[in-house]
């Protein structure tokens, strides 16, 4: 992606890669200064033309916590008796089941 493209995105409004590399240099999206900057605090267009390409770097994602029947991030499933349907039991027990499998295999 060049850097334009990635200006462009910032000025309308769009999602941006959280961190960037150019030159040997890691720079990190700054959402309150809008830009991106690295380590000594200098702004990627202090280092590059507009039209320099830059590497998006991955970031690391992380294991999910296993759910709880009665989380309040699953309130939305609960019906008006405050139960959940066996479907929704057996979806939550599935997704348990591969966030277990996930960290047996330290992913």
């Amino acid at each position: 992606m060049k850097i334009i493209d990635l200006l462009n995105k910032i000025a309308n409004g769009e999602e941006v890669p959280k961190k960037v590399s150019f030159a040997g240099l890691i720079f990190e999206y700054d959402e309150d200064d809008q830009m991106y900057s690295n380590n000594e605090h200098k702004n990627i267009c202090d280092y590059a033309f507009l039209n320099d390409e830059v590497e998006i770097l991955e970031e690391e994602k992380k294991i999910p916590e296993k759910i709880e029947y009665y989380d309040d991030s699953i309130a939305w499933v609960i019906d008006g008796a405050g139960q959940l349907s066996d479907v929704d039991k057996v979806i939550i027990d599935k997704l348990n089941d591969v966030i277990d499998y996930l960290k047996s295999k330290g992913e």
